[in-house]
């Protein structure tokens, strides 16, 4: 009985001490947003939406009736057409070591404007080595061999994925795509998500580099063609890709430490970001 009673006092006592906070959230003012990673060589595509606010729980709408204006070098050159869901589509192709405007208006918003440039692309060599490597279960492991002369200006970033063409699942228009995943244990290599890696040329700059990467042999040898493509990316593609999928990672985990996705939009958000792809077919 009076373990019961001590029971009810410490409840009580837990209870009275009980004090409701509140807390003010700002009210969101919604921001335009433009997502676009472009490619010389290929037309934009550009997608315009709004941010939300963090307790927002409405569905994220593409602006098909947003002025979507592109520059080259300063220039006007087009108002970019939608084709739906809030995508906007270019005539022009974008030129490598052109400083490329983007500036987005819509009714309500403030506008928003962001720049970049594609950088050069880069020749690269690839070769490989079928079933170089076997893991703890025997399979089976190819190993690729890239190499590429670094530019001698610092700052220079890449990113490398691999694809093979999949002649047994026809597309729309012709034989699929289908990524590879890859693995290396070159300290250098940033994953960018499960299909790209990244690297920075901080270590390397200027000189010669290889790269060794290995992917599942049964994806080698399935398909007509396996393709390797390595992209010079700007500054502001690196790091938003970095950022993107560190966030990702982080996602639902509550002991992640919280990143910011990086934006180069001016009174907006989103990212406006250049790069300059070549392709080398192994087999």
């Amino acid at each position: 009985m009076n373990k019961l009673i001590g029971f009810l006092v410490v409840l009580t006592l837990f209870a009275s001490c009980e004090k409701e906070i509140s807390i003010d959230i700002p009210q969101h003012t919604p921001l335009l947003v433009g997502n676009c990673l472009f490619e010389s060589g290929r037309p934009l595509l550009v997608h315009v939406s709004n941010s939300l606010g963090s307790l927002d729980n409405a569905p994220l709408l593409g602006h098909d009736s947003a002025h979507v204006s592109l520059y080259e070098d300063g220039v006007f050159r087009e108002l970019l057409f939608p084709v739906g869901e809030g995508f906007h589509a270019s005539i022009l192709i974008p030129s490598p070591n052109k400083k490329y405007t983007l500036k987005i208006e819509e009714n309500g918003y403030t506008s928003i404007e962001s720049s970049d440039t594609a950088p050069d692309s880069l020749a690269f060599t690839a070769s490989v080595t079928d079933s170089a490597y076997f893991d703890e279960n025997q399979t089976p492991f190819a190993e690729v061999l890239i190499q590429f002369q670094d530019p001698t200006e610092e700052g220079n970033h890449y990113k490398i994925n691999m694809s093979y063409v999949d002649t047994l699942n026809q597309g729309m228009v012709g034989p699929m795509e289908n990524p590879i995943y890859m693995e290396s244990e070159d300290p250098v290599v940033e994953k960018a998500n499960i299909e790209d890696f990244l690297l920075s040329d901080a270590t390397f700059n200027g000189r010669t580099y290889s790269l060794r990467i290995r992917i599942n042999s049964n994806e080698y040898n399935y398909g007509a063609a396996v393709m390797v493509r390595l992209s010079a990316v700007s500054t502001a593609y690196y790091k938003y890709m970095k950022t993107a999928f560190i966030n990702r990672e982080g996602n639902g985990n509550p002991f992640a430490e919280p990143v910011i996705v990086y934006s180069n939009f001016e009174n907006g958000r989103g990212v406006f970001a250049g790069s300059s792809t070549r392709v080398v077919r192994l087999r």
